[in-house]
């Protein structure tokens, strides 16, 4: 039932009822009617939904047990084969962090993109000013 996908969503991420209902511009009542339910969302929650989750529509309704939408899960089959191969030499750590990353929400993964470009940054400009004061 969608209103059972949107709740185990919602919990997941540890959104409040109130919050989730606030961002679709919908009434707390109305969220709970949905995950109750006693209503059913139309199309532009649905896909409200869909985008803030970075679920398929399919997952939502239960049409597969694969919540990826689809650019999605084509991304992280190829990057979990590109992980395995041995050429990169990547540590477990950092295959689960990868791995970890590809299941994130876009949003965030921009956040910790740009985060860890302004980390790197300055641990350049450190390395150039140490080299320049040696």
């Amino acid at each position: 039932m969608i209103g059972d996908i949107i709740r185990q969503l919602r919990d997941k991420h540890d959104i409040k009822q109130q919050d989730f209902a606030k961002f679709l511009n919908i009434g707390k009542s109305t969220l709970s009617q949905y995950e109750n339910g006693n209503r059913v969302p139309n199309d532009e929650i649905k896909k409200k939904i869909s985008d803030f989750f970075n679920v398929s529509i399919d997952y939502l309704l239960e049409m597969t047990s694969i919540p990826d939408k689809i650019d999605d899960y084509i991304k992280k089959d190829v990057t979990e084969r590109v992980i395995q191969q041995p050429k990169l030499n990547l540590s477990s750590n950092e295959q689960s962090l990868i791995m970890k990353f590809r299941k994130l929400p876009t949003r965030i993964q921009d956040k910790i993109e740009a985060r860890i470009e302004a980390e790197y940054d300055i641990v350049m400009e450190n390395k150039q000013e140490s080299r320049q004061n040696a």
